[in-house]
């Protein structure tokens, strides 16, 4: 999925599939949808998109789409 105009990076759909799915559990189905249509609609990323709406912090989105917490979400220390 290309990214909005300027932009070399390129996200894959499974990437933001998993963002949303980590993010539902801090904001809620209805507000992780409402993000990713905005995203969509203004071709900016699921983050920036968190943090236009106003649903979480630039620091917030981090720690919760932390790839470390989600392969290890019951452990303080994935080692």
């Amino acid at each position: 999925m290309e990214r909005g105009p300027g932009r070399t990076e390129q996200t894959h759909p499974l990437d933001v599939v998993r963002s949303l799915t980590v993010l539902t559990l801090q904001i809620g189905y209805d507000n992780a949808a409402k993000a990713a249509k905005y995203a969509d609609g203004h071709d900016i990323s699921l983050q920036e998109a968190v943090i236009a709406l106003g649903l979480l912090t630039y620091s917030e989105f981090d720690a919760a789409a932390d790839p470390r917490k989600m392969l290890f979400p019951f452990s303080g220390n994935p080692g």
